[in-house]
């Protein structure tokens, strides 16, 4: 950015790709700075919660829809046992979430592995797991 305001010489490209990082850049704090403020609401209890019955595999289905764009390419596995009980959910909170577990696991982890989502009984309870073959 130094170089963009500093210079009066800098090619289009190089002024093209500088611009392109400062936007992703931007986009990025300016998520973060949502994400802090949404925080901040929802620990001081004016978020209210709307629960009702679901099923897993629309919650999945959605969180993928919403991580296409991200998501290029990227091999994706859903593993969802049979016949799961519907869960209690806030639809699109719990789309959210799956959404960024997807992302994290998109950013590190290598782009050729798939991103493993899998949803299985556990006693009472839906489980719901995403994996990713990164870092440990």
């Amino acid at each position: 950015m130094t170089s963009l305001l500093g210079s009066g010489e800098v090619a289009a490209p190089q002024a093209h790709e500088l611009l392109s990082i400062i936007n992703e850049e931007c986009d990025r704090l300016n998520h973060l700075v949502e994400e802090a403020a949404e925080m901040a609401r929802l620990e001081a209890g004016e978020i209210e919660l709307t629960y009702v019955p679901t099923s897993i595999e629309e919650i999945i289905q959605g969180a993928l829809a919403l991580s296409k764009s991200s998501l290029g390419g990227r091999g994706i596995q859903v593993k969802v046992a049979k016949d799961l009980p519907l869960v209690e959910a806030d639809l699109g909170r719990a789309q959210d979430i799956l959404v960024k577990l997807v992302d994290n696991a998109n950013l590190y982890s290598p782009k050729e592995e798939p991103i493993t989502i899998t949803a299985e009984l556990n006693g009472d309870y839906v489980t719901t797991s995403v994996a990713d073959r990164g870092p440990d």
